[in-house]
């Protein structure tokens, strides 16, 4: 059996959350990689005089049946092992079926569709035509948000998430309580959610296959294990059908600027306009108007041209640079 684990850790001094993640043929392997993990990551919140929330600190344990128990601890305090938890939006579960994001999500969209529906008031409001555009971008954004990641649902979950979006299409178009949802669909333009979310599944297979091959997604893409119908994202299944029918077309690479090439050819200067113009708190008039005539000066001279402003802030110190980018 194969089992890995995920710890999710916040700080208490930033609004950042932290991850570390470890696998293994058994729990007790992964706990020890784990327990590792942590205490470095404790090490490097300590240099950087950031403590961990242990209270919001969770752990899971992932594995195809019983994944079992670990135990993680910190500054002689045992973390939380759970069940369930959000991260990045979306509900994870020990198996990884996804059914409690299913939920989760048709909860938000119940409720985004509520608010359209008070507008709408009995057709009385809104066009139908205005009403399902309100549709796709305040309430299918629910259903369909990083669906790539969890696309493989269960058909029960499948089935809500499609009686959703029946609910909210026969609000907005006015029509019966029996009306057949393939009628509204069709009568709405709108795509069928197991449909729409093979095509986001292919359109995300396709930004990941232009990307360079040795990039992170593109590693994570090839080595990725498929076990049927278990913990596996319907990302791949739609990718390998996907590759099936290309037959002997290539994907074009992503020619867009990488961040390896960003600055090629591109000439950086430095100016910093509060040289010798003292502290914010004990700056005279002279050198108030000798920082504002250097303001009026580079904004005359480089008005036309591409700026970059980084503000860096140390401590209670602030000191502000232009840097001005320049096509060589």
């Amino acid at each position: 059996m194969h089992m890995f684990t995920i710890l999710c850790c916040r700080s208490t001094q930033f609004a950042d959350d932290f991850a570390g993640m470890a696998s293994g043929s058994d729990a007790a392997a992964v706990e020890v990689i784990l327990q590792d993990t942590l205490d470095k990551l404790q090490i490097w919140t300590k240099k950087l005089d950031m403590d961990l929330n242990i209270s919001k600190t969770k752990v899971m344990l992932f594995a195809d049946n019983n994944p079992g128990q670990v135990t993680i601890g910190i500054d002689g305090a045992t973390i939380e092992q759970v069940d369930e938890f959000k991260y990045l939006g979306v509900m994870l579960d020990t198996r990884l079926r996804f059914e409690a994001h299913a939920e989760y999500a048709c909860t938000k969209a119940r409720k985004a569709c509520a608010k359209v529906n008070r507008l709408i008031h009995g057709r009385k409001g809104l066009s139908v035509q205005l009403g399902v555009q309100l549709y796709k971008c305040l309430v299918r954004s629910h259903l369909e948000f990083a669906v790539p990641a969890w696309a493989n649902l269960p058909d029960s979950s499948l089935k809500k998430l499609e009686r959703v979006q029946g609910q909210c299409l026969r609000s907005i178009i006015g029509a019966r309580a029996h009306t057949c949802l393939e009628a509204m669909e069709v009568i709405t333009n709108m795509m069928p959610i197991r449909f729409r979310a093979q095509e986001l599944c292919v359109s995300q297979f396709m930004h990941i296959k232009r990307k360079p091959d040795d990039s992170n997604l593109q590693t994570a893409l090839r080595t990725a294990e498929i076990v049927h119908g278990k913990m596996t994202p319907m990302l791949k299944y739609v990718s390998r059908e996907f590759q099936r029918s290309l037959g002997n077309l290539e994907i074009e690479r992503d020619t867009g600027c990488q961040v390896a090439n960003m600055m090629d050819g591109v000439a950086v200067g430095l100016i910093d306009l509060c040289e010798g113009t003292g502290g914010a708190g004990n700056r005279s008039h002279k050198q108030k108007t000798i920082g504002q005539r250097r303001v009026t000066e580079f904004v005359k001279e480089h008005g036309d041209q591409a700026v970059m402003v980084f503000l860096t802030v140390r401590f209670r110190m602030i000191s502000f640079a232009l840097a001005v980018v320049r096509q060589c």
